[in-house]
């Protein structure tokens, strides 16, 4: 399947149908964070450094009834998959939150001054080494005063849509007459 993501990255995705198996899942409910209050955390911040968690939904560790740690298959598909992926990264960076941002897989460092933010990322790779997650190092971006993020380009105090996201709400209709508009 080919969509944005998969075209910058040059890499395809697989896809299955997992609706079988989730037929038979019980529900839980986790919120996805709103993006805007995300975004809105950042007005004083003028260095940034973003980190994609390598195969995200593969990294989940449990600890099994022998003491010993398993990594759990989590995909993003399976109907709980994101919401407990989305817990445990919350339980893991909330402490944090004055200086990360977490969305699902995406984690953002943000500070005031190189200084600071030097301190913030030595912090982050301990967190990072202490749970046992994985980096993608191909999409590390270290001390950027520009950065995109959640769709908005981001640059000190100057936060606006990137423009593919300004493109799709100027396609979109004022009135909605089926569901089959906002696929």
């Amino acid at each position: 399947m080919e969509k944005n993501a998969e075209l910058e990255r040059g890499v395809p995705r697989l896809v299955i149908n997992y609706k079988p198996l989730n037929s038979v899942l019980e529900w839980i409910r986790y919120p996805i964070p709103n993006k805007r209050d995300l975004i809105n955390r950042l007005e004083k911040a003028v260095v940034f450094s973003k980190f994609d968690m390598k195969s995200g939904f593969w990294q989940i560790q449990m600890m099994s009834q022998t003491g010993i740690k398993l990594h759990l298959l989590l995909l993003s598909v399976i109907m709980n998959g994101m919401s407990c992926r989305l817990n445990i990264m919350n339980d893991i960076f909330n402490p944090y939150s004055h200086f990360s941002i977490v969305y699902i897989d995406d984690v953002l460092i943000f500070s005031e001054s190189v200084e600071q933010h030097w301190k913030h990322l030595h912090k982050f790779l301990h967190i990072v080494k202490q749970n046992g997650l994985v980096v993608s190092a191909k999409k590390i971006k270290l001390f950027q005063t520009n950065i995109r993020f959640l769709g908005f380009n981001i640059c000190q105090s100057q936060i606006s849509p990137i423009d593919r996201v300004i493109q799709f709400a100027d396609k979109f209709p004022d009135q909605i007459l089926d569901k089959s508009q906002l696929q």
